[in-house]
């Protein structure tokens, strides 16, 4: 039996709590057969992304890795469009 084995970064929907929109990013595997059946799903969390008015961080979920943003974009380029409306007001900030 053929099998299909993709695996990426993907962004969960924002906790807000008072001004600070938290965001986790995650590790996601998964293993399905060529006719769509799904034979098992890791998913793991390896960051943590917050937005604070013109602030934002990221704090590594993974022992002993630092990691920024850009980092992550850099890794997987769809979670600039995920995390865009945040994105834009920060990223101009940062680039004057």
């Amino acid at each position: 039996m053929k099998f299909d084995m993709s695996r990426g970064l993907e962004v969960g929907d924002a906790l807000v709590i008072g001004l600070r929109k938290f965001y986790v990013v995650s590790d996601v595997l998964s293993i399905k057969s060529l006719t769509g059946m799904v034979f098992g799903i890791m998913v793991s969390p390896v960051a943590l992304v917050v937005f604070e008015g013109d602030q934002s961080y990221a704090f590594s979920l993974t022992e002993g890795k630092d990691v920024s943003i850009e980092d992550l974009i850099g890794k997987e380029p769809s979670l600039k469009e995920k995390l865009s409306r945040n994105l834009v007001s920060v990223l101009a900030t940062s680039l004057t």
